[in-house]
């Protein structure tokens, strides 16, 4: 998912939002929904990322716990980036929720929610937390190669400086290299392109 750059993800993603029948709610519309508001909270517009978000988690009953979590973390990393945390927070153990009622650990989907949760507590200032979730996402992650490398870059250029932080400096520039090898794989990588400059000059 979204191989192909940030901008063709956006553009890809509202062109099957527009394809879909207001009058009859198919199972792709909180898809759609979903490819809009991640692509948005991609791009570093994350206020406009929220709504389709929150439409796409309407649409998404408590029989569809993938497409739940996958919804579920998207918010709490919209809010995150919002300085909504208690609301980040919410979301994610949310998530974490469906993953253990549904038996959902080992499946690539459910990777995503130590990332959300780790990044919810560190905006609240809760970094051995923060540090233990982020790397759990982390090493789910590596499990997964092929995975979109979008939420991994999440968690990367967020544990990166919990690590340099905490004192383990070539920990943290390890991440930062791991997200330019990444990074530089992309045609275009939204918001992650200036996070990571912004990380390396920290």
């Amino acid at each position: 998912f979204g191989y192909g750059g940030i901008r063709n993800m956006l553009a890809a993603a509202r062109r099957a939002e527009e394809l879909e029948s207001p009058e009859q709610i198919s199972p792709r519309v909180p898809l759609a929904h979903l490819a809009v508001g991640m692509s948005l909270y991609y791009s570093g517009e994350s206020s406009a990322a929220k709504q389709p978000l929150v439409e796409a988690l309407r649409l998404t009953g408590v029989d569809q716990p993938v497409m739940r979590i996958t919804v579920l973390c998207a918010l709490s990393f919209v809010a995150t980036d919002l300085e909504h945390v208690e609301e980040a927070e919410s979301h994610a153990r949310e998530a974490r929720v469906v993953v253990d009622r549904f038996g959902l650990e080992w499946i690539p989907q459910s990777s995503a929610v130590p990332i959300a949760l780790g990044l919810a507590l560190a905006e609240r200032g809760r970094v051995t937390e923060a540090q233990i979730e982020l790397e759990r996402g982390h090493s789910a992650r590596q499990r997964f190669p092929y995975l979109s490398p979008w939420p991994t870059l999440v968690g990367l250029l967020a544990l990166a400086p919990i690590k340099a932080a905490r004192g383990d400096r070539d920990g943290g520039r390890a991440l930062l290299v791991e997200s330019r090898a990444i990074i530089e794989t992309l045609p275009d990588a939204g918001r992650f392109t200036e996070l990571l400059e912004r990380r390396e000059r920290e």
